[in-house]
């Protein structure tokens, strides 16, 4: 009875040892996925994104080539209006915060704007709706995340 009691035991405590390593495991991946999105390289985000939409959207080769480029370039653009952005905070210039911010907004919205018509041009109608509500569900849960930090 003894053993059987111990052995039980033993077998809980490795059991859960086992998961602990499991789980740290892919909190390590998940960081370095983060590293590579959060990255200030163009051509992996566009790889990485275009990726991802061809898995979810079943694109052709002729289409996951055109969509590479428009996120390439448009990835460019980001990251060149990403340095401007932090030129523009680190002069302590006398506009305000808020005059920034609605800036930066309006400077998003665009560029959303007008890589939403580059991949319409690229996309079949379905494709592109699925694109809007995976861009509406990706949205929804930055905001949710930002509310938790605050």
């Amino acid at each position: 009875m003894k053993h059987l009691i111990l052995i039980l035991i033993s077998f809980v405590a490795l059991n859960s040892y086992a998961q602990e390593r499991i789980e740290v495991k892919k909190q390590s991946t998940k960081k370095e996925q983060q590293k590579l999105v959060k990255g200030d390289n163009a051509e992996v985000l566009a790889k990485t994104e275009t990726y991802k939409l061809s898995k979810e959207l079943n694109l052709s080769s002729e289409q996951q080539q055109r969509v590479y480029d428009i996120f390439l370039e448009h990835f460019e653009q980001q990251l060149k209006n990403k340095e401007k952005i932090k030129k523009l905070i680190k002069s302590k210039n006398k506009e305000n915060k808020e005059d920034i911010k609605q800036k930066i907004t309006k400077q998003r919205s665009n560029y959303d704007e007008a890589l939403n018509t580059k991949l319409k041009e690229v996309l079949t109608v379905k494709q592109f709706e699925k694109y809007l509500a995976r861009n509406k569900n990706e949205e929804k849960i930055k905001q949710k995340k930002l509310r938790i930090k605050n």
